[in-house]
């Protein structure tokens, strides 16, 4: 089945009978730590969207509090019945919080406009409101449900000491890959392509995403069960492009929750972040004191703990003020992407940093 977009559905529009909104559901109650803006747990919308050649698309998603989502769509009534594929990826909100960016496999981010904590709109690939007597809304879930299907995913998948981990490329989610029916031989194709142990390797897969046993403990955690899978070298992955990109030097600090920070004279009091992955260190300034700390970059997160700072008195007090809300940032951790030539951090859906060089 292709999974095309569900606007592809609006060119049958005038020649297909037009199908009534659904009535929306009840109001569901959502505390003030499950606000898109300031999400601690999940938050889960879904709604039937058109479709050209089934008789709708089920499209449920998750987004989770660390910036990542889970996709679901189901295409009903198709001649073989329903089928059901995953996707996984990141969400963001804008500055205002009127509009949520899914950034996952698809060429064009979806876009939805925020109606309030109840509901989300499709947009057209340019962000514009679809306008159409059909449905293209999605309504908060009062219980987020589990989601399942075939996920087909492009990621580098490596193994190293009896540890095999799968970072899906678009998103830079970490996964641990538990045995399934084909793991067996993507890890004997492994072994016979890479160069040295741990090597990431992209590769196609697919399979089921299920809460399996971790490695410690008896917690289940979010891992990939692995149908199928091939190794391909030659494919680019984003995930792996955003780690090279942290050996090339300091990236410069350019926007702090939303507002410009000043450019300095002064190099080596320019505002930015350095991580040494090797080392698993950070270093970081805000134009004043060196701050550092221990970091651990997994996939695209940013794994923190409690950054020190020298004690230099700064003579601009605002330096002082950004100086302080940095460490806390980076001491709290987030996850990177790459906007063109920025480096975007950010924590959950919002957006809290940018860097260029």
């Amino acid at each position: 089945m292709p999974r095309s977009l569900p606007v592809l559905a609006l060119l049958f529009a005038a020649c297909e009978p037009v199908a009534e909104r659904p009535a929306a559901p009840p109001p569901v109650a959502v505390a003030a730590g499950d606000s898109l803006a300031a999400l601690t747990g999940l938050a889960a919308y879904q709604g039937e969207l058109p479709c050209a050649d089934c008789t709708a698309i089920r499209e449920t998603i998750v987004l989770h509090s660390d910036g990542s989502y889970r996709l679901q769509d189901t295409y009903l009534g198709t001649a073989d019945g329903d089928a059901s594929f995953v996707e996984v990826g990141r969400w963001m909100l804008d500055v205002g919080g009127g509009r949520l960016a899914l950034y996952g496999s698809r060429e064009v981010p979806q876009q939805f406009s925020v109606d309030g904590e109840q509901s989300i709109t499709l947009l057209d690939q340019s962000g514009t409101l679809i306008v159409s007597a059909m449905n293209h809304t999605l309504h908060r879930l009062a219980t987020p449900p589990a989601i399942t299907g075939t996920a087909r995913l492009t990621g580098a998948f490596s193994y190293f000491a009896d540890a095999a981990l799968f970072v899906e490329c678009s998103s830079g989610k970490q996964f641990p890959v538990a045995s399934g029916p084909g793991y067996l031989a993507l890890e004997q194709a492994y072994s016979n392509t890479r160069s040295e142990p741990g090597q990431p390797m992209v590769t196609h897969l697919t399979g089921n995403l299920e809460m399996q046993p971790g490695m410690e403990g008896d917690a289940l955690v979010e891992s990939v069960v692995v149908d199928s899978a091939s190794i391909s070298a030659e494919t680019p992955c984003a995930a792996l492009a955003l780690r090279e990109q942290f050996g090339n030097g300091k990236w410069n600090l350019i926007e702090l929750d939303g507002e410009t920070v000043p450019a300095v004279d002064d190099v080596a009091r320019t505002p930015g972040l350095e991580l040494d992955l090797a080392a698993t260190r950070l270093s970081a300034t805000a134009g004043c004191n060196r701050m550092s700390g221990r970091a651990v970059l997994r996939g695209a997160d940013l794994i923190g703990s409690p950054v020190a700072a020298t004690l230099m008195m700064c003579p601009d007090s605002a330096v002082m003020v950004r100086e302080q809300r940095l460490g806390q940032l980076l001491g709290a951790g987030g996850w990177f992407r790459m906007d063109g030539e920025t480096l975007v951090f950010a924590q959950g859906g919002r957006v809290v940093g940018r860097f260029r060089r």
